[in-house]
């Protein structure tokens, strides 16, 4: 599956969650959105982010010289404009679901048609409220916290989400270093919080 046309990111919500997954794609070479309502969640998400690159540095995961590399493809933001030049977008803004309604609403208006759009929701069926006019390029990629160092990530196949999406979200995330679980349905607590 050809991943080679996915060259910008754009991750809404920098926080826990959101920033963390921002610098996975930064370290992997993506131009990176990380966009948040308030400037001082996206200071504190770039000061994490640093901390982290420094741990990673510290433990001899990444070198040095890598760290303003990856830092200068993160680009903070207030703006959903971003959008506009987005190839692939991760929802990573609280549980809530008006807010993640009217999120979707406003990244379909906004990103080109070839965009997908995934979730990060823990729990939350976003095929039952999240209403595009890209069903096939929507799905769930859930997360795990710390983002940047665990593993595994559940992907959740809507109803009218395509194969094809589903390979290509897949292969990204094997280029991320990720270990994607695909499930052909949504079930609320995926595989991890099932088990628990």
């Amino acid at each position: 599956m050809r991943i080679d046309w996915i060259k910008r990111v754009l991750v809404a919500g920098a926080g826990t969650m959101g920033h963390s997954i921002a610098m996975v794609f930064a370290q992997n070479g993506f131009e990176t959105d990380l966009v948040d309502t308030e400037e001082e969640a996206l200071d504190k998400a770039l000061k994490l982010i640093e901390s982290n690159l420094n741990t990673l540095r510290e433990a001899k995961l990444i070198r040095s010289k890598a760290i303003p590399k990856i830092i200068n493809r993160i680009h903070p933001s207030t703006s959903l404009d971003v959008g506009k030049r987005a190839d692939f977008v991760v929802e990573a803004i609280s549980e809530n679901e008006r807010a993640k309604r009217d999120l979707f609403h406003v990244l379909d208006r906004i990103c080109p048609e070839k965009t997908i759009i995934s979730s990060n929701t823990s729990y939350l069926n976003i095929f039952r409220f999240a209403k595009t006019y890209r069903p096939e390029k929507m799905l769930i990629a859930h997360w795990y916290v710390p983002a940047h160092l665990i593993p595994l990530v559940d992907v959740v196949k809507g109803p009218r989400t395509s194969m094809e999406t589903v390979e290509t979200v897949k292969t990204l995330l094997l280029k991320l270093g990720k270990q994607p679980v695909v499930m052909k349905k949504f079930i609320p607590g995926y595989i991890v919080n099932r088990l628990q």
